[in-house]
């Protein structure tokens, strides 16, 4: 049986992120640079009320699932389909710890994965994180991510997980973002930040927030911080992909 990865879509396809693609087809790159053994990737639309159903995780070859960035809340309690895949979430890891395959969340899908687990998640009162940050990572991290002492990452958002809930360790901080990813050996990776996207794509999300009228969480100073740091950055996507394999590979 071929080895499949479940995609959980969890955003409408925009046009800022042309033309790489959407959030699952950024995922499917960055993903295939570093692939192990052959995959056949299924991409499940669940902001349409395209959901897997568990006995095809559980027995349709499926090795990992990966759950993408959003640019709606976790924490919302009336969009039906929030709501259904935090059931889902929480029957899979919660529920049914253990019984299906290793979890990865990106952004929104760090912060939904953290609120089925406990934590509290809202809007950060040090207001927006984006462009490439670096990431302190602690013991934890460095042991996921080649021995680095720090990783950097294309942040984007306005939300954060606030505590870390029980059986998980947060494995990095940021200045801004204190909780950057949490790890459950052979079970959860979670990443505040986005592994998948180029630096062309991290400019376009910062720019487009930037743009709003009520962009008041971004100064000037801020602004031009995430400017350069789009000039002397590389995203760390490749290596967190590494690190993602592995967990699919139940080998870390």
């Amino acid at each position: 049986m071929t080895k499949k990865i479940a995609i959980f879509k969890t955003d409408d396809d925009e046009d800022w992120t042309k033309p790489y693609g959407n959030f699952a087809d950024m995922a499917i790159n960055v993903m295939n640079q570093c692939k192990p053994f052959d995959v056949e990737y299924r991409v499940f639309d669940v902001v349409n009320n395209d959901f897997p159903k568990f006995t095809e995780l559980l027995t349709g070859g499926y090795v990992g699932i990966y759950v993408t960035g959003s640019k709606y809340d976790s924490f919302d309690e009336s969009t039906e389909w929030i709501v259904k895949l935090r059931k889902h979430l929480r029957h899979m890891i919660v529920e049914n710890r253990g019984k299906f395959p290793p979890v990865v969340g990106v952004c929104f899908g760090h912060q939904i994965i953290s609120y089925v687990l406990g934590a509290e998640v809202n809007r950060n009162p040090e207001g927006f994180e984006g462009g490439i940050v670096s990431i302190a990572l602690n013991e934890y991290g460095t042991a996921l991510f080649e021995n680095k002492e720090s990783l950097n990452l294309s942040e984007l958002h306005n939300d954060i997980v606030f505590d870390v809930p029980t059986d998980v360790v947060n494995w990095g901080a940021s200045a801004k973002c204190p909780v950057q990813g949490f790890y459950r050996p052979n079970e959860l990776l979670t990443f505040q930040g986005h592994p998948e996207f180029v630096n062309e794509v991290a400019r376009n999300g910062y720019n487009l927030f930037y743009a709003k009228p009520d962009h008041n969480s971004i100064t000037t100073e801020e602004y031009k911080s995430m400017e350069t740091s789009i000039t002397t950055k590389t995203n760390d996507g490749l290596i967190a992909a590494k690190a993602i394999w592995k967990l699919y590979e139940t080998t870390i």
